[in-house]
């Protein structure tokens, strides 16, 4: 059951206070070009905003903990959203359909994480440069699967997110290879390998 305690709809802009966001049946996606939800908002419940066509910017309050399904999908002018470090739920096909847009997120949360696994631009906002070590691909230090699957994709010529070319270039070579390749998926199966960003083992 939804509750409100506010809807506020001016120059289309709509902000409201609810348990959870509404549901895709219940808003009318007309005009919309801003949403803010404040902090009484926890579930943004699946295809709550998808087909609004006009929305450019969403922020979310600081206890929502989930993005279900399809909730912002096909929004094709949507530029960025604002993502908070509460959220560890994002559903599956959240932002399908929707392109050139910018997620704003914490280092190592669920929509940082998020961004990089799907390709999407991502700005941080706890201070830290987006600039990340060598193969670390999601920030959060760890060499694993996620890592693995970007390299693929960087020496298929795909354009991850915003991994840079320097931070796939393992070995510093100048170019992003199967050499580099070779290189993740030892550095991921536990091998000791030496990445050029890195300083050699005195041991």
């Amino acid at each position: 059951m939804l509750i409100y305690s506010t809807i506020l709809l001016r120059q289309a802009t709509l902000i409201y206070a609810a348990i959870t966001a509404p549901t895709r049946t219940s808003l009318s996606p007309s005009g919309l070009k801003e949403i803010e939800l404040p902090q009484g908002v926890a579930v943004v419940e699946k295809e709550a905003f998808e087909g609004c066509d006009k929305l450019e910017k969403v922020t979310l309050g600081k206890k929502v903990t989930e993005i279900g399904n399809y909730a912002f999908a096909l929004c094709p002018e949507l530029k960025e959203i604002f993502i908070p470090a509460s959220v560890t739920k994002i559903g599956y096909y959240a932002f399908s359909g929707d392109d050139n847009f910018v997620i704003h997120c914490y280092r190592n949360s669920a929509a940082h994480k998020y961004a990089v696994n799907n390709e999407i631009k991502f700005k941080l906002l706890d201070g830290t440069s987006p600039e990340i070590k060598k193969g670390d691909f999601d920030g959060d230090s760890c060499y694993d699967v996620n890592e693995l699957v970007v390299m693929q994709k960087m020496v298929s010529g795909w354009k991850v997110g915003d991994v840079s070319d320097d931070q796939a270039d393992l070995n510093g070579d100048g170019s992003v290879d199967v050499a580099d390749l070779v290189l993740m998926q030892k550095r991921v199966a536990g091998r000791k390998v030496k990445f050029s960003d890195e300083e050699e083992d005195e041991n």
